[in-house]
């Protein structure tokens, strides 16, 4: 068994961030990367952007559950995703059986014949999810996330036409988790292969939330990438937005100021520490109410109606009004407000 040297590239970040990004609209199945597998259309609905989506977030779930150089077996990660519901997969086939297949060489005792195999519910777990999940890992080896321990690649239950595997990932064995991979996922602060600190010198304008670097510092560079755009010259500005597009909770806002603090400025000027204040206090500045609302049209020839739900003062406070004649009443108002309406002779059926 073969330990892999992954390539480590310095937009390993950038490329990571962005194949989680709940705004990127790209197809991120890697079916191309499956030579065997024949697809007669990929979709690009937003159904098939939606799950898509869902998947990249179950694959960074499974991702923080690794742990630094402990090995796991690809048959522990397939039967995770399988009880979980959130296997990766290239194409729903659900949506599109009998336009997925693959081409097998057959042996029989007067001659060699290439057959075609549809994939379907029988043979979805080898012919596809397998294959599609060690491509995934494979992938995120080529970033750096994982590292991969692989065979020769075999298959015995599929065979591609022409090799003795199904696709040339069937030899993955085992995957874990590296150390810039923790650093990527946010599971440790620093990362110590970039252990040569390089001369860099970074400046904080006092004034507006702008960062100079004069030099070159992988390090500086990507943290900068998580929360400010370029300007040019060596130049960021830090803004609200981009800090925040990667945030999912006060934790993360928290972990992001503290590798600032980390990697760019222990102490930064006052303005600096107010920007950070400011984005603690706005966290979930919308209170969440799971109250029910009912809407409703009212007809607009009605105006006796319209009068009085806005005249009398039990219906006005109980009645919001909205565009176009539409008119919201909370679900546990509706009786009270049926029982007036019905004192005026209105009936509301129950709904």
């Amino acid at each position: 068994m073969y330990r892999s040297v992954p390539l480590i590239v310095l937009n390993s970040y950038e490329i990571f961030s962005f194949y989680f990004d709940p705004k990127a609209r790209i197809l991120f199945n890697f079916s191309q990367f499956l030579n065997y597998l024949k697809v007669r259309y990929i979709g690009n609905s937003q159904s098939d952007h939606d799950r898509f989506f869902q998947e990249r977030m179950a694959v960074q779930e499974l991702l923080g559950q690794l742990v630094v150089d402990k090995w796991v077996g690809i048959g522990n990660i397939y039967r995770y995703f399988n009880s979980k519901g959130t296997m990766p997969q290239p194409v729903k086939l659900s949506m599109y059986m009998g336009d997925v297949y693959f081409s097998t060489r057959v042996d029989r005792s007067y001659r060699v014949s290439v057959e075609r195999v549809d994939i379907d519910d029988t043979n979805e777990g080898e012919a596809l999810f397998h294959p599609y999940l060690k491509l995934v890992m494979f992938v995120l080896n080529t970033l750096g996330v994982v590292d991969i321990a692989y065979t020769e690649p075999k298959n015995n239950i599929f065979q591609d036409k022409n090799n003795p595997w199904l696709s040339v990932y069937d030899g993955i064995k085992e995957v874990s988790l590296t150390p810039l991979g923790a650093w990527l996922l946010g599971k440790s602060d620093t990362y110590e292969g970039f252990t040569k600190k390089a001369s860099v010198e970074v400046v904080l304008d006092d004034k507006r939330l702008i960062v100079t670097v004069i030099g070159n510092d992988p390090v500086v560079d990507l943290t900068l990438t998580r929360m400010s755009h370029p300007l040019g010259s060596g130049s960021f500005i830090v803004s609200s937005d981009i800090f925040l597009q990667d945030c999912r909770s006060a934790g993360d806002i928290k972990d992001k100021i503290n590798n600032f603090k980390t990697n760019i400025c222990k102490k930064p000027p006052q303005i600096w520490e107010d920007f950070f204040t400011s984005l603690l206090q706005k966290i979930d500045p919308l209170e969440y109410q799971q109250e029910v609302m009912l809407l409703f049209k009212l007809d607009p020839s009605n105006k006796d109606l319209i009068s009085l739900l806005f005249t009398d003062p039990y219906l006005k406070w109980n009645i919001m009004k909205v565009e176009d004649y539409h008119i919201l009443i909370r679900e546990s108002s509706y009786k009270a407000v049926k029982k007036r309406l019905a004192e005026h002779g209105y009936l509301l059926t129950d709904k």
